[in-house]
């Protein structure tokens, strides 16, 4: 599907190939070429399943390789296009995300305090 919308210059079929070999390389546990395919769309269709599929690939992404600040965002822009009831399933994904996000941070110690700050 790639080479055809790269054959076709068409954005949208790449975006969606993109966002496929997204998911194979996540579920084959390779984060690095996940997090590459998830990015590389210059444009994502407009679609509300398209953006949230990258959002949810983004916050896996960056929960898992310690980026917990980034998957907080993913995350939480995920959730909030959740709006409609058809998405329910994938609201479940990133509030599932969310969770472990915060069993992450409980379970770290906390950070030392600097201090106070010098002008």
């Amino acid at each position: 599907m790639l080479t055809k919308g790269e054959v076709a210059q068409n954005d949208t079929l790449k975006a969606w190939a993109r966002l496929g070999l997204g998911d194979v390389s996540w579920a084959g546990g390779d984060r690095a070429a996940a997090e590459e395919h998830y990015t590389t769309p210059r444009t994502i269709p407009n679609s509300f399943d398209t953006v949230i599929r990258a959002q949810l690939g983004m916050a896996r992404v960056c929960l898992y390789g310690g980026r917990l600040d980034d998957a907080d965002i993913h995350i939480t822009r995920g959730i909030a296009l959740c709006v409609r009831r058809d998405f329910d399933y994938r609201k479940r994904e990133f509030e599932a995300l969310s969770r472990e996000l915060e069993d992450i941070r409980a379970a770290r110690p906390p950070s030392p305090d600097p201090g106070p700050r010098r002008p």
